[in-house]
């Protein structure tokens, strides 16, 4: 149980919010951070406006009953010309969708006769929806006009939450929002800077005083809410309930809690390939109730068949809340192959496949080991738009037969070093970003609207600091952005530009990231094999389209099973300069692998169609690849035309 008691200020153009978090206090079980609380359960994220044409609940788009597209989706009945609401004259008109499992609502809502504003409303989501989980949502809002004639405001917005069970035997759980707004101002005028920040606590947020909110509630505790409380008291003594509380966190977090310590990611604890044969890893990192400030990691892995002893150590500082501003270092001696050394924004994020990528043959995406050490640091500038300085110095000692030729020296190497300071700038817009001092890591949450992230790198290598062995320039810049389609659903799409001016071996190019495995990666071409392509200029397009349940809702019993249609698209285009090419000696390796990878004028595409939500978990994608289809290399063959990946997903 939450209370939250704020100042909210809200700007139509440009739309800008912002609440200031006067006091907090909560009770509950299974996290100890009330200033976090208060932030995700504050007005910023509970404010619904039906005059939009969509809302957005739980990251879908419900189709508003009044939205401007209503003949699409809703049916009506005018059920009384003369409704009394708060002494206004009303229409009262019921809504249904017409699909039934349409992200719509069922419900009544009151039209002010004389003004046609919107009264009064109730809005349920029912059970036949296409959304997993959520058995039934109810929002029920009461408007009032802000001045005579004037424009109408939420005044009280009450929400209920049903989650039913994940499984049988297992429990579901009842959410209950309320927000209730009054001393309602308008038309005050805020310096440019005053929305900066979206979210902002004081001092004295989490202050226990029961005078206070016997001064400031709105409405005075009910009965059943008072009992909740004294529940949750007793609730917290159950040992089981606590058990439960740890394996959740540990399924969700990836690691383990130990006191100050958690052990993990567990699911890079055991791989098997032909380079290590079984790989046993153990992993650690501190939690906040170490420092936080402070957060310390590390972990050792053991192949058994090489017999070699892999490990790594980081230290990361938090020198500042606000402006947020960390500093670390890292180490780490361990394999690596060149088919993931792609410079793709999103690659890192995928732990799944990360993790698998250490199965099976990885001598075919050129295995190498690495010694890696990192300096970084990083700063929010302003609102929404990061700086990072990254300094590297790694090794490259392949496992496999590698040579180039040194322009510099005129020799030719089977191995190399180098130096790089890369300089990151991300500027991504209409993000809450979330901080609480006992976090060790800013909560960043979308918020209504989606705006492109944009995020540039550059990186120069530096040529004898620290033996490195080469010099080069690599520029690359990524644009990518959620799109709300209305009824068609949304649309996520990636562009990354790259170039390279310097003439370097291929490990330092632009590895384009293909995908060997059975598993889908939404950020790799998933039908491009490991290490196939290689660039030093290049253009790409990553896009997928989210119909939810548009089309798959309307077929006879399909629809019951609350599919849901996906389509992809992948398209590269790019280009190897000879002159990278040509510092592969004797052409051994240039004719079996290099020339083939380069893309000609032809651009690489794959297209795909999937069904997601089958059995609320699990997505099947099925691709065809369009171009290069003759690509034939020494160690793999020709590329398959057709391919069918799976993953697994939590969505609502």
């Amino acid at each position: 149980v939450s209370e939250t008691v704020s100042d909210y200020f809200y700007q139509q153009n440009p739309e800008k919010k912002r609440e200031n978090i006067i006091r907090t206090q909560i009770n509950g079980i299974g996290f100890d951070d009330g200033t976090l609380m208060s932030q995700l359960a504050g007005s910023t994220f509970q404010q619904h406006n039906f005059c939009k044409n969509y809302l957005n609940l739980a990251g879908k788009d419900f189709v508003s009953p009044i939205a401007g597209t209503w003949r699409l989706s809703y049916d009506y009945e005018l059920e009384d010309r003369n409704a009394r609401v708060n002494g206004r004259t009303c229409f009262k008109i019921s809504f249904k969708p017409k699909r039934t499992q349409d992200l719509a609502f069922t419900g009544t809502m009151w039209i002010d006769s004389e003004s046609y504003a919107l009264c009064q409303i109730i809005a349920t989501v029912e059970p036949t929806a296409n959304l997993n989980f959520i058995e039934k949502v109810r929002i029920q809002q009461e408007l009032a006009p802000t001045e005579a004639n004037g424009g109408w405001i939420p005044v009280k917005n009450r929400i209920l939450v049903n989650v039913g069970q994940l499984t049988k035997g297992t429990a579901g759980f009842l959410a209950k929002f309320y927000t209730s707004n009054r001393d309602v101002q308008i038309n005050k005028v805020y310096e440019p800077h005053f929305f900066d920040e979206a979210i902002t606590l004081n001092d004295d947020v989490e202050l226990k005083d029961d005078n206070f909110w016997a001064q400031n509630r709105h409405d005075s505790l009910t009965v059943a809410e008072k009992h909740v409380f004294n529940m949750i008291n007793d609730v917290k003594k159950i040992p089981i309930v606590k058990n439960y509380i740890d394996i959740i966190d540990m399924i969700i977090s990836g690691y383990y809690k130990i006191g100050d310590i958690a052990l993990g990611p567990y699911i890079f604890t055991y791989a098997n390939n032909n380079v290590e044969g079984n790989r046993i890893r153990l992993g650690f990192q501190t939690n906040p109730s170490f420092s936080n400030r402070v957060i310390l990691g590390g972990f050792a892995a053991y192949g058994t068949k090489d017999n070699t002893l892999k490990y790594g150590a980081s230290a990361d500082y938090i020198l500042s809340r606000k402006p947020w501003t960390q500093a670390g270092v890292s180490y780490s001696h361990d394999l690596n192959q060149v088919a993931l050394l792609s410079d793709s924004y999103n690659y890192s994020r995928n732990i799944l496949f990360t993790a698998f990528s250490r199965f099976g043959a990885i001598t075919n995406r050129r295995v190498f080991m690495q010694d890696m050490t990192n300096l970084y640091i990083q700063r929010d500038i302003f609102k929404n738009f990061t700086q990072k300085l990254t300094l590297s110095h790694w090794t490259f000692n392949p496992l496999y037969h590698f040579q180039y030729y040194d322009q510099v020296d005129g020799q030719i190497h089977g191995d190399f070093s180098t130096t790089e300071l890369q300089v990151e700038s991300k500027w991504s817009p209409g993000v809450h970003v979330l901080q609480s001092p006992k976090r060790n890591k800013p909560l960043t949450v979308k918020g209504e609207y989606s705006n492109p992230v944009l995020t540039f790198r550059y990186t120069h290598g530096f040529r004898g600091v620290l033996e490195s062995d080469l010099t080069y320039d690599k520029f690359s810049l990524n644009v990518m952005q959620t799109v709300r389609m209305g009824i068609l659903g949304r649309g996520n799409y990636s562009i990354t530009a790259g170039y390279i001016p310097s003439t370097v071996p291929y490990p330092i190019l632009e590895n384009h990231l293909g995908n060997g495995l059975f598993l889908y990666n939404k950020n790799a071409f998933n039908m491009m094999r490991f290490f196939e392509f290689v660039s030093d200029r290049y253009i790409a397009l990553q896009y997928a389209q989210y119909f939810e349940g548009l089309l798959l809702n309307s077929l006879p019993l399909i629809r019951n099973f609350k599919w849901r249609l996906v389509g992809t698209a992948n398209v590269l285009y790019g280009d190897i300069s000879r002159g990278n090419i040509d510092l592969i000696p004797n052409n051994s390796v240039n004719n079996s692998v290099l020339s083939s990878r380069g893309l000609s004028s032809t651009p690489y595409v794959e297209l795909g169609y999937g069904i997601e939500n089958i059995f609320k978990f699990f997505k099947v994608d099925f691709i065809h690849r369009l171009t290069y289809l003759d690509n034939e290399t020494v160690m793999a063959g020709k590329p398959a035309k057709f391919g069918v990946k799976f993953s697994a997903q939590i969505r609502l």
